[in-house]
Parts: C-alpha cells; sequence; structure tokens
C-alpha cells in the first residue's frame, strides 16, 4: 500500500492514544528505510525517470533494497525488536504497533510480481500473492474507506467523551439558577452532533434529579414550607416556633439585666 495510505490507516487505529502521530511513523517507518532511501539516492544520481508509469523494473533496483524491505516488512523481525525494546523500557512501547500494521496491511495488498511481503523471514521466504494495491479500483475504494473512517472519527472522536459521558457529570439546571453554557467545539462537523447530544444529556439530567428529589420526601412525608425550609407542609410549620431558654441561658439572660 502507498504511503500515504498507510500513515492515515495507523493514525485512524491509534486516534484516541496521545502516541497516535508516533505510531503512525512507525506505520510508515518500514517504507521509508527501504523505497525511501532507493527514491532519495536515485534523485541525486539523477536515476528517476518521471515519465515512466508504473513501478520501476527489478533489475534497475539495487540489492540493498530488496535486503532492507526483508528486514523491514518481517512479523519475526518486529517481534524481535518489540521484544528486546520492552526489555530495556521494561513496558510495553504501544506505538511500535504501527509497524505490525503495516506490515499486516502490505501482506494481502502486494502480489508476488513486485515485492510480495516476506512477513516470515528469515524463518520462511514465503509470501502471499495479493491484489494489488497500485490497482485504480483498489485505490478508490482504499480512500474512500479512509474519508469513511476519518467523518466518524470527526463526528465521534471529537466531541469530547459526550458519547461516553455519565448523565451526572452534567449538573441540573435548577442548580445555579442559570442554564450552563453550550460546549464550544473547534470541529464543525463535530459541532452540531455535540450540541444536540448535550441538550439531550442535560435533559435527562433535569428529569432524573427533579424524580430522585420528589422520591426523596416523599419517602420521608416531607416538604417544603414557605420560608423555604424543609418541614411537612403542613400550615401549623410556617407558624414562628417558641424558642425554648435553657437554664444556663435564663441566667445569663437575668445577670445582663442586672
Amino acid at each position: 500500500m502507498d504511503i500515504f495510505a498507510h500513515w492515515l490507516w495507523v493514525y485512524a487505529a491509534f486516534h484516541k492514544k496521545k502516541y497516535a502521530k508516533m505510531a503512525a511513523f512507525f506505520g510508515v517507518l518500514p517504507d521509508l528505510l527501504s523505497f525511501g532511501l532507493f527514491f532519495v539516492v536515485m534523485l541525486f544520481t539523477g536515476g528517476l525517470d518521471f515519465s515512466r508509469r508504473g513501478p520501476p523494473p527489478l533489475d534497475a533496483i539495487p540489492g540493498w533494497v530488496f535486503s532492507s524491505y526483508n528486514w523491514t516488512h518481517s512479523l519475526v523481525i518486529f517481534s524481535a525488536a518489540f521484544i528486546l525494546l520492552c526489555l530495556i523500557l521494561k513496558k510495553f512501547y504501544w506505538p511500535l504497533l504501527g509497524w505490525a500494521i503495516h506490515i499486516l496491511i502490505d501482506i494481502p495488498t502486494h502480489t508476488s510480481r513486485f515485492f510480495p511481503t516476506p512477513f516470515l523471514w528469515p524463518l520462511s521466504s514465503y509470501s502471499y500473492s495479493g491484489i494489488s494495491w497500485a490497482a485504480g479500483w483498489f485505490m478508490m475504494l482504499n480512500y474512500s474507506l479512509l474519508v469513511l473512517a476519518y467523518v466518524y472519527i470527526a463526528f465521534s472522536g471529537s466531541v469530547p467523551n459526550l458519547a461516553k459521558a455519565r448523565v451526572s457529570s452534567f449538573r441540573p439546571i435548577y442548580v445555579h439558577g442559570k442554564v450552563p453554557a453550550i460546549p464550544v467545539w473547534s470541529n464543525p462537523l463535530a459541532s452540531f452532533a455535540g450540541k444536540v447530544e448535550w441538550a439531550h444529556l442535560r435533559l435527562l439530567t433535569y428529569i432524573r434529579d427533579r424524580a430522585a428529589f420528589s422520591r426523596k420526601f416523599k419517602k420521608r412525608g416531607k416538604g417544603h414550607n414557605n420560608d423555604g425550609s424543609i418541614g411537612t407542609g403542613k400550615p401549623e410549620d410556617n407558624k414562628p416556633k417558641k424558642r425554648i431558654l435553657t437554664k444556663k441561658r435564663k441566667d445569663s439572660i437575668k445577670a445582663k439585666g442586672v
């Protein structure tokens, strides 16, 4: 598969992670270390033929490109490098999985005619002859799926946790006596969907909290008095209550009056 599609697919796979860009870099590194270096060498030596369409003939490609391709497109080499790096860092280095995704994508998208993926090298020279990623219909299908994937990411991933947010994370309208500000998203594609979801969750919050409030005081047989205090709600509760003075308080009042 072409290098741009590799970057986009790997980034889409890790778009929710902080290391998404690093994983995408490892997702294109195998091609950069083989065809990328070959392109740079041919560019400076004047060996590029821009009038020619399609891949260059195999006999025009030096042997070191094939060797580099074997090293960078082998799941065996990837596994050894991943284990070694984990032992050195003493933790899993997940961005390196972009390398494995690159190899897995290349296995069915390369034919035996031009650089089949040697994913078992050096244990075996077996390779699978799949579909050529350079075919016109496959390129259209591939990038159409990428467009759908990134539209989905724009509508779901850019709205910060609204799809998975709990209703209790939004405060009810009556708590502060004012309507909370509507969140603003930088992505215009996600703005409308985000506002609809925010309004829906806010409504559910209000209904839930009001129902819980009613059940709580109905169970205790309590309500609100006219002065705003919590009581039985009966008229006699609205009358001023007599203040009960203790003996110590009475002695204090008599002492002040003397």
